[in-house]
């Protein structure tokens, strides 16, 4: 638990490759989190369904990842987000290994706390994350001008695949924070942080 005046990092969590629009989040947090935690408030942060692996990687090739005797990296409760991201450094964060989505993670400002605002937080954000298994950021950004599209040949086939009725419920540039911080309340309490 964080209380007021305690610091509080901000971190930008953006998908690599993904674009048009791009898709980021800013979250303060408390820095002594594990990449554990990290990686769940990534996954309520993006709006991710966490039902696939994923992985951390430091700028200097370390992985970390669920403890796992067929994992080779190192255990992902042993490092906390202060132990990788002080001094600049960024980590890359990859979620499905069959998608491939890729995030870069960095720090931003460092604060305090403020009274009557709980952390995790995401702070601002943009864009939607993509679905589950939509096939990575290169197959997403192909599909996104199709169903955009009513005249394409393929859109009414990317409709019934994303289970979409109407060409104006796909909407990719929307980013709801309420929604964001609805799952990251989840997060803390999971946690109890």
């Amino acid at each position: 638990m964080l209380f007021a005046r305690q610091p509080v990092w901000r971190l930008r969590i953006e998908m690599v490759e993904v674009d048009n629009p791009v898709v980021w989040r800013l979250v303060e947090l408390d820095p002594r989190i594990d990449l554990e935690v990290l990686h769940e408030v990534i996954q309520a942060a993006m709006g991710w369904d966490d039902c696939h692996l994923h992985v951390f990687e430091t700028e200097d090739g370390i992985e970390y990842g669920e403890a796992d005797p067929e994992f080779n990296g190192r255990d992902e409760t042993t490092a906390t987000v202060a132990d990788l991201l002080d001094g600049g450094r960024t980590l890359l964060y990859t979620y499905d290994f069959g998608d491939n989505w890729r995030h870069r993670v960095t720090r931003g400002s460092v604060s305090r706390a403020k009274e009557g605002l709980f952390y995790p937080n995401c702070a601002d954000g943009a864009g939607a994350c993509p679905p589950e298994d939509a096939g990575g950021a290169y197959r997403w950004n192909m599909v996104k001008p199709v169903v955009a599209d009513p005249g394409h040949e393929d859109h009414h086939d990317w409709m019934e695949w994303l289970g979409l009725d109407d060409p104006a419920q796909f909407r990719p540039d929307v980013f709801d924070r309420d929604a964001a911080n609805g799952r990251l309340r989840d997060v803390k309490k999971r946690f109890m942080l």
